[in-house]
This record gives structure tokens, sequence and C-alpha cells, in this order.
């Protein structure tokens, strides 16, 4: 599997970037092609109008296109009267003639349409004199008539293509020619999920440590607390207590009681095999009652109670996020990232002047893959509008997607990092015992 993915990343580096084609350059009549053909009617008052665009699913002339869809570029050609302005000729020959020397032109598809869309007409049937009429009918057309014409090849436009045509910006792109958006935690979550205190959890982590507090991770009795220890860690705080307590030579004359033995003055039993019985004693009595009596013992555990609230704000963090990358897996497709970003904090100091620091922060991104139906639904017009792929997808979801609420389930506990712990702790206690 790892070979495959590395051989993918290698064809893909290799790869030269897909050109980006003008769209606009696409079609292969220049607006001059079909102008001149209408100084006949223009002549006679007709109105006309000339616009470039595609042919939808339905056949109809837009100027909006989907990218990585098989499209028909088309051009419309539209005719209408206003009263009073046409001479009254009869220019039907002259709509006939422009009709014709289009389709030899293009060879694709032909066919008349009004404001409703394609009408079926045939444009034998049309009269044009002083208005719109359809011969057999013997009814007037009121609004206009358009020659929709086809040309015969298809094209398909990349997303890159298609962002150049409507006018947006994005932020990352492949060799392939697809679009991507680049889009921070904490933004996705505000577009994304309905506003409650998971919301703002994501946004700002910081609000987790409200509801936490460390003396509830105290340990509230030595079993908890060796459960944290190592066994060279246990050694070293048995003697830093020694150390607390006078040292060893204070305290070897008490008679100590490990495991029902009286350990008092005696010669065999020196610091280090005091520091293994206490160790090894069975319920820890001796430990706990040392324990109780010492500040060092109360700094390990104060030391081991923000270890395990910090792992426990950490786990629920990450089961939090974990379930808010589930939910929007089931929406889109998502790749993941951190990013190092520089930031900027302006004080004023002691001398009331103003100080600008700059300083690095790691910033989690969601790199988001453009789909159609972000645009499908929208008008060619309200496309233009958007600036960016940005505001393109965050429309989509204001308009098309019902928010999305959370309900992680939160352990009681955390997983520390034992052996980080452990080392800490070593470290104290080395420092006081030196």
């Amino acid at each position: 599997m790892r070979i495959i993915k590395y051989l993918e990343f290698i064809r893909e580096s290799t790869q030269s970037k897909k050109e980006i084609r003008d769209i606009g350059q696409i079609w292969k009549l220049e607006h001059i092609d079909i102008s001149e053909l209408l100084y006949d009617m223009k002549d006679e008052g007709w109105k006309t109008s000339i616009n470039f665009g595609f042919l939808d699913d339905d056949d109809e002339f837009t100027e909006k296109v989907l990218p990585n869809v098989e499209t028909p570029v088309a051009y419309e050609t539209s005719f209408w009267s206003e009263d009073n302005e046409t001479k009254g000729a009869d220019v039907t020959d002259s709509f006939l003639f422009i009709y014709d020397m289009i389709e030899s032109k293009l060879e694709g598809k032909m066919q008349i349409a009004d404001g409703d869309g394609p009408n079926g007409i045939d444009k034998e049937n049309l009269l044009f004199k002083g208005g719109i009429f359809v011969k057999d009918e013997s009814f007037e057309i009121r609004d206009y008539i358009s020659i929709i014409a086809s040309e015969k090849e298809l094209y398909e436009f990349t997303e890159e293509e298609v962002a150049e045509y409507y006018g947006w910006s994005y932020s990352m792109s492949d060799n392939y020619g697809n679009i991507y958006l680049k889009i921070s935690k904490e933004d996705l979550a505000n577009e994304v999920l309905q506003s409650d205190q998971y919301r703002e959890m994501i946004i700002n982590r910081d609000i987790m440590w409200d509801s936490y507090e460390s003396h509830y991770y105290i340990p509230t009795d030595i079993q908890s607390m060796l459960y944290s220890l190592d066994k060279e860690n246990l050694e070293y705080l048995i003697r830093a207590m020694i150390k607390e307590s006078g040292g060893w030579e204070s305290i070897k004359g008490e008679d100590i009681v490990i495991d029902n033995d009286i350990i008092g003055y005696n010669d065999e039993v020196d610091e280090d095999k005091f520091i293994e019985l206490v160790s090894k004693e069975r319920f820890h009595r001796t430990l706990e009652l040392m324990c109780n009596e010492s500040e060092i013992s109360t700094d390990i555990k104060q030391t081991i109670a923000e270890w395990e609230m910090s792992a426990h704000v950490d786990d629920n963090y990450d089961t939090l996020i974990s379930e808010f990358e589930d939910e929007i897996g089931k929406i889109f497709e998502f790749t993941k990232f951190e990013e190092t970003i520089e930031k900027e904090i302006t004080y004023t100091r002691s001398d009331g002047k103003k100080h600008t620091s700059k300083y690095d922060v790691v910033e989690t991104y969601y790199k988001i893959g453009f789909d159609n139906s972000w645009i499908k639904e929208w008008d060619y017009d309200d496309l233009c509008d958007f600036d960016d792929i940005d505001g393109v997808f965050r429309n989509y979801h204001l308009e098309e997607m019902d928010l999305i609420s959370l309900s992680p389930y939160f352990r009681d506990y955390g997983n520390v990092d034992s052996k980080a712990l452990n080392v800490e702790i070593k470290s104290m206690l080395k420092r006081y015992l030196n």
C-alpha cells in the first residue's frame, strides 16, 4: 500500500500542470461573424442581441457552465420589435438568411426559442412584418424570438477554467485543473455547526478548561498515586521524603512498622534497604504515612493532577474534533493539514510606548475539493457576483445545507503519557535531592 501511494505521489509530482484555457476564446464564431448578418433587419428598425453561452441539460441556452461535464457551446441571436420602431416591411427572408448562414458555419443543433425557451416552431412558419407572427396559428409572439445554435463539438472544462470564467479566486489547485477550498478549523465550524457550546469549544479550545479543575484530579489515596509513578521515581520520592524529614540519621532510630515487622535502629538496615522495604510493603501503609506529612509528596500529587486534567481535556477535545470531522465527512471529502502562520500582538509598554511582537502559531486547515452541487441551483449572474470559491462555499452551505449538531461522548478520564509524566517527576525529585 505504501509503495502504491508513493508511486501516486511521484506521478502527481512529475505531471505537468494542465493548461488553463480561456473559456471566452472557445467559441468558433466571433461577435462580428453574426452581427454582420443582421444589418438588413436592423435597418428596418428591428432590435437584436447576440449572446455567447452553452446548452444545458434541457437544450436551453444559458451562460452558466459546470466543470467536468461535457457541454456544447452555443449562440443566442435574438430579435424583437418595439412599438412604432419597425418600418413594417416583411423581413422574413432576412431572418431565414441569418438562420441558414449561422447553421452553415456551425453544423450543430439549431432551435427556435422564445421567452419560455425552445418552442418547437419551424423557422418556415414565422413571419417578420411589423411584428413576429406564427403563420399557421395566426398569433403574434409578443416578446422575442431567438435562434439558438450550438457547435457540434462538446467541451469539458476544468474547475480552474470555470473559476476563471466566473472571476473567482481560489487558494489551492492541482495539476489536473481541480480547485480546492482552504478553510481554517474555526471558520469551518462557524459555517457548518449550530451555535452551541461545542462549536465554541472547537473555535476556542481554551473554553474547555473552564469546565475542569485540577483539585478533582489529585490522588486521594496511595494506590492512585502509585499508579502514576514508575519504580525509579517511587524510590526517588521515598529518598526525597527521608531528606525532607531530616535525613536517614534522624529517622533510623525510630521504631517503624513495615508489614508487621518493627524496623528500628539496626545496623543491618541502611537507607537503601529501608527504601526497598517501604516500596515493597504490601499495603504501603508506611509510604502513606510519610506522604501525609510531606510537602514534596503534595507537589508530586499536584503535578500528577495537572497532567491528569490536561490529558482529560486533550482526550475530550480530540473526541469532539473526531465527531466534528466524522459529521463533515458525511457531506464532503476533505484533507486535514497544519500550517504555521505568523501573528502579531500590540501592547503598551511601561514607558507608554506601543510595541508590536510577532509570533508563530500552528493552525489547522481543511482542504475541500470543489463540488458541482455548490453551484448547480444558482444562475449565471449570481455566480459572477462571488469573488472567490470561499464565498461560493459559504453561500451554498448557508442556503442549501442544514447546520450540524454534535453530541460527543466525553469520558471521565484521560490517557496520560506516563513516560513523559515520570520524566517531569524525576526532574523535580532530582532537583530536590541535589
